[in-house]
């Protein structure tokens, strides 16, 4: 998961909030523990 996870955050860093979110989903129904997937979210959902 570790290039979803960091495609998620180039998404993000780019202002992709869209696709940074769906990405972020993705890693978390491959692997519903991993944290800096469900921090992304949470985070974009935030702001």
């Amino acid at each position: 998961m570790p290039a979803l996870t960091a495609l998620g955050r180039v998404y993000e860093d780019t202002k992709r909030k869209a696709k940074a979110i769906e990405t972020y989903n993705r890693v978390l129904a491959l692997d519903p523990s991993n944290k800096s997937a469900r921090a992304g979210i949470d985070f974009l959902k935030a702001n």
